[in-house]
């Protein structure tokens, strides 16, 4: 009997667990997307680019050209939101509500591709895969790689429905051949990932029969063949080591730190001392193969380039996967009380990062509004060069944002992400290639040490300035450049000496 005053919880039975544990799933879902419901444009430094490149795509289908972008018929292995956008435009959606809904999709799938790893890895309840949830808005979601995490959520749902059906062979491979292609279609990391996460498991179960080791080989085989006949392949096999060991052991935060570090070192703190605790209790137990998962993801992100075929962070790209595949292989033994102190911390968690982002959000879309009203003073078809003047290397996520001027103004950027230059189905207009590859296109941020931009260049060869002004300097701006219309950090400058030969 127990004692007076103590708090008795009943014992938790299999379908108690399930239904508490999606529960808690399902309130944190609708916190993590607070945010969306917040503000109209998520704060990512990508996002006006995409937004951009998906409205090209839509105007295209519906029989409007764009003078500087045209969309190009070409199979590559980046397609997730190129395709799913104007599909959510057809059922209805403007382009940035179908947009929106497709980067909470991208939040959302690694997250549930975590918990049914969790479920067939485990074959029960994955507890521990609760602390998933609040590492959602990460570094690199922060930034925008949506098509990336949509691709790592596929491979995670893939891998899970592959050992779900592993026992029979033929239908595992044809699951895990589906499953290959989608990922490849939607990023070329995904399906990277997926093919890594399949071998690294048939290697710890390398006891087991051959048969099924064969049938994922050949799953493995027929996509990467696919890639290699159908798939484009024009852009160079560029490699750049452009990170030094301290840049990589920073990135170790990235999956907790979305924008100011304050928040994600205490949401790192609380991650890290949640799982101290349980692995002191000997409620934490680790499933057979994590091991050598991790150590190849670890030694990876050590060896592999920063930059491969123009995509940048691709080491730290792949820090987040780390502790997601690590709860997936981690087991939580712990009682009701136990489960329910997890679920309660787990939520919190979610809750502290959903504000902040949130917070960032509204301002960005506040921002935004601004800076759409400033274009719409440029003449249709202007060319126009984007400066931020910044401190540090934190996440500028303006650094785009005269992609709406693209939409709005048919206007030329050279920071815009297409063909030849990237690797996307939206490419340059031949009359303004030459243009995009001479304008530092990547070197918009101006930090103290960088020098000044080429202010000569951009009077002879552009019609507007777009200047961001981030930190307290004051730049001596060129005689060209006549200010059109100033507002909270920016200032939008006609400039009125461009050459007449483009």
């Amino acid at each position: 009997m127990a004692a007076a005053g103590t708090l008795v919880l009943p014992r938790v039975d299999a379908l108690g667990s399930a239904l508490l544990f999606f529960g808690v799933c399902a309130v944190a879902a609708f916190i993590l997307l607070a945010p969306f419901r917040a503000a109209p444009y998520p704060a990512m430094a990508d996002y006006p680019n995409h937004l951009a490149r998906a409205q090209i795509i839509v105007d295209e289908l519906a029989g409007r050209s764009h003078p500087f972008y045209q969309v190009r018929p070409a199979l590559v292995p980046n397609l997730a939101l190129d395709t799913l956008v104007p599909l959510g435009v057809r059922l209805g959606l403007t382009t940035n509500d179908a947009l929106r809904l497709f980067a909470a999709l991208a939040l959302l799938m690694p997250l549930a591709g975590v918990i049914a790893m969790g479920f067939a890895l485990q074959g029960g309840v994955p507890w521990l895969a609760l602390l998933a949830l609040p590492l959602g808005y990460s570094r690199y979601y922060a930034w925008g790689f949506l098509n990336y995490f949509f691709a790592l959520g596929l491979a995670f749902l893939g891998f899970a429905l592959w050992v779900q059906l592993r026992r029979s062979s033929v239908p595992a491979t044809i699951a895990l051949a589906a499953c290959g292609l989608l990922a490849l279609l939607a990023h070329l990391a995904g399906f990277a990932l997926l093919a890594l996460l399949v071998a690294c498991h048939e290697a710890s179960h390398w006891r087991e029969p051959g048969r099924r080791a064969l049938g994922a080989a050949l799953a493995m085989a027929f996509c990467a063949c696919a890639y290699v006949l159908f798939f484009e392949h024009d852009l160079p096999l560029s490699l750049a080591w452009q990170e030094s060991a301290l840049i990589k052991a920073r990135n170790l935060a990235s999956p907790f730190v979305s924008y100011a570090l304050l928040p994600g070192l205490l949401l790192a703190a609380a991650w890290m001392a949640i799982l101290f605790v349980a692995r002191r209790q000997g409620t934490l137990r680790l499933l057979a193969g994590w091991r050598l998962l991790l150590a190849v993801l670890a030694l990876l992100v050590l060896a592999l380039p920063s930059m491969a075929m123009n995509s940048y962070f691709l080491t730290a790209r792949l820090v987040v996967v780390v502790p997601l595949v690590f709860l997936a292989y981690a087991r939580f033994d712990g009682g009701t009380r136990a489960k329910i102190a997890l679920s309660v911390a787990a939520l919190a968690l979610v809750s502290l990062k959903a504000a902040e982002v949130r917070a960032e959000w509204r301002s960005f879309s506040e921002d935004i509004a601004r800076y759409r009203a400033a274009f719409q003073h440029l003449p249709a078809g202007a060319r126009v060069a984007t400066v931020a003047f910044a401190n540090g290397a934190g996440i500028v996520p303006a650094r785009h944002a005269a992609a709406f001027a693209v939409i709005e103004r048919d206007a030329f950027i050279p920071n815009f992400y297409g063909f030849p230059f990237n690797g996307e189905s939206v490419a340059f207009r031949p009359q303004v290639r030459a243009l995009a590859a001479r304008s530092e296109k990547d070197h918009v941020i101006y930090g103290p040490a960088d020098g000044e931009p080429p202010w000569a260049f951009y009077c002879a060869h552009y019609d507007a300035l777009f200047l961001l002004r981030l930190d307290a300097r004051e730049p001596a701006l060129p005689g060209c450049a006549q200010p059109v219309q100033t507002g909270h950090g920016f200032t939008l400058y006609r400039l009125s000496q461009r050459a007449a030969a483009r």
